[in-house]
């Protein structure tokens, strides 16, 4: 499920959804992103604990990182 954008209080804060359980990743130490190889163009999120039963349901090798790592990567792209 890609990131979605809810404003909150006023202001616009990024939503993750667990592509695995569906519930709402809080927290980014307990979040990753999982893609195919380097195609980081289809992400997928999950929680830290979902990872290895959404593992099991892909049929490639899939690479993963930090939603921590990942949402600051995007700012890196931003600049």
């Amino acid at each position: 499920m890609p990131i979605q954008i809810r404003t909150v209080d006023g202001a616009r804060v990024p939503v993750v959804h667990c592509d695995q359980c569906n519930q709402e990743i809080t927290r980014t130490d307990d979040g990753r992103v999982i893609s195919r190889g380097i195609d980081i163009a289809t992400p997928h999120f999950v929680h830290t604990a979902c990872e290895a039963a959404f593992r099991a349901t892909q049929t490639t090798v899939q690479e993963s990182m930090s939603l921590g790592a990942f949402i600051a990567s995007l700012n890196g792209l931003a600049r």
